[in-house]
């Protein structure tokens, strides 16, 4: 997904998923389903498509704030992607990515991301 490989990445995300034997019943089919949905986006809208379809099948819970805020950003929606790693900086969960991840590029020269780096204890 970083280098904007997204079939690449759900065909081997597939195979990751095919290998797990210990996974509980019905969650392989769940999860290939997800990938399914993923790839359906991606075709029918481009990468737009796949991260809205992630952020609409994640729902608006604050599970895997980190990971929300990446494809907000990744849609060019700073309020969002700020938002999200707000709660990232608040309970320090995932906050030693913000400095570094390419995904959070179209964010950086937000006057609030650099609040956050300087938050998260980052020089900003």
């Amino acid at each position: 997904i970083n280098k904007g490989m997204y079939e690449e990445a759900l065909k081997e995300a597939e195979k990751r998923v095919m290998r797990r034997q210990d996974a509980p019943e019905g969650q392989v089919a769940r999860q290939l389903g997800n990938f399914a949905e993923l790839r359906a986006a991606y075709r029918q809208s481009g990468a737009r498509g796949f991260h809205e379809k992630w952020i609409e099948r994640q729902g608006e819970g604050s599970e895997r704030p980190f990971i929300k805020a990446r494809h907000y950003a990744k849609l060019g929606d700073n309020d969002r992607a700020l938002e999200w790693l707000e709660k990232v900086v608040e309970n320090r969960d995932g906050d030693g990515y913000l400095y570094v991840d390419p995904q959070l590029d179209l964010v950086r020269s937000d006057p609030r991301f650099r609040e956050l780096l300087r938050k998260a204890g980052f020089p900003s």
